[in-house]
């Protein structure tokens, strides 16, 4: 399973897409406006099940919502131990915004989980990121992947039972506190264990038109 985190900060309906030269088929875990306002743009979670290899030299593409160049960054990771046929429970996926200083900061909760061993990705997108961000390690998140690719910052775990799970982050002295965040989990193949490596990041600035492209590992 490749998974990516994204934001596109076009003034555009919830769309765009995600390719890559493997010609694997993208879909959206969650998509929603950040800060829930469409002018701030937006932030998904898309994954790809039973996906090609990627090699050295291939490339995954991010593509803009309105078409137009755009502001966009994404971190991309790939795990392997996944259901190949329908890999996301629907369940747990869950999702929230807001806008304030960091005093009271961000939370999602999760839904539950159909089985136990889900493996649960969270992400937070901030319209700017703020400063003195504190990303979430307490309620065991592993926040190394995805990889925090300027504003975008996230983490992983295996859910042990069926649990809801909660994603909390918190800042101070913030510019800008726009947000969008969310979690959703992807079901294990009987038996498995799951590896989650090779984080990567891509961003472009509005000079590009309309996507933005990196250079990815290997993958499932």
């Amino acid at each position: 399973l490749i998974g990516l985190s994204g934001s596109d900060k076009s003034n555009a309906a919830l769309g765009g897409s995600i390719t890559d030269t493997a010609s694997n088929s993208y879909s959206v875990a969650y998509r929603l406006f950040i800060g829930n306002v469409q002018a701030n743009g937006q932030h998904a979670l898309w994954y790809a099940k039973n996906a090609a290899a990627l090699n050295s030299g291939d490339t995954i593409t991010q593509n803009s919502a309105s078409g137009a160049a755009q502001f966009l960054r994404f971190s991309c990771f790939y795990a392997t131990g996944i259901d190949t046929v329908s890999p996301l429970d629907t369940g747990v996926t869950a999702t929230a915004t807001g806008s304030n200083n960091g005093t009271t900061g961000s939370t999602v909760t999760s839904g539950t989980a159909a089985a136990s061993g889900n493996l649960a990705i969270a992400t937070i997108c901030f319209s700017a990121l703020p400063t003195a961000f504190n990303n979430d390690s307490a309620h065991g998140w592993d926040t190394s992947i995805p990889v925090a690719n300027s504003n975008l910052q996230g983490g992983n775990q295996v859910n042990a039972g069926t649990g809801e799970l909660t994603y909390a982050t918190s800042w101070a002295g913030a510019a800008n506190g726009i947000y969008a965040t969310g979690i959703a989990a992807f079901k294990a193949i009987g038996g498995t264990t799951y590896s989650v490596s090779d984080s990567e990041s891509g961003s472009a600035s509005d000079a590009v038109s309309g996507a933005a492209s990196f250079a990815a590992a290997a993958s499932e």
